[in-house]
């Protein structure tokens, strides 16, 4: 019902994010399998160095389509889509760093 609801309001647009949030499904799920099949079979060196290429070109690819699902998405100029999502980028991934450390120090005791 929610889906439907959302394909409705957003029309075309919400086929092109849900496109783009299935592919990043698609490739996390590919790396993950990807490094527990390297794990099993360590005795081939090869297998480490295609698994680095693979994660390089997938996540190079990976940002490359972001900014072109973010400029369909938006229907903005080209220029004006790049500047936004790399101030998206810049504000999570700050926004995440932080949240890694807080999460990282160990909670405040109590003296009583």
């Amino acid at each position: 019902m929610v889906i439907s609801f959302l394909s409705r309001l957003l029309g075309s647009a919400y086929s092109r994010i849900s496109n783009y949030f299935s592919f990043l499904l698609l490739i996390v799920t590919f790396f993950l399998l990807l490094n527990i099949v390297t794990q099993i079979s360590e005795s081939y060196a090869w297998l480490g160095h295609a698994k680095n290429w693979l994660f390089t070109i997938g996540i190079i690819y990976s940002i490359i389509y972001f900014f072109i699902v973010h400029k369909r998405f938006y229907d903005t100029k080209k220029r004006t889509s790049i500047w936004i999502g790399f101030m998206v980028m810049v504000i999570n991934s700050i926004t995440f760093t932080l949240l890694l450390l807080g999460l990282s120090y160990p909670p405040y005791e109590l003296h009583i």
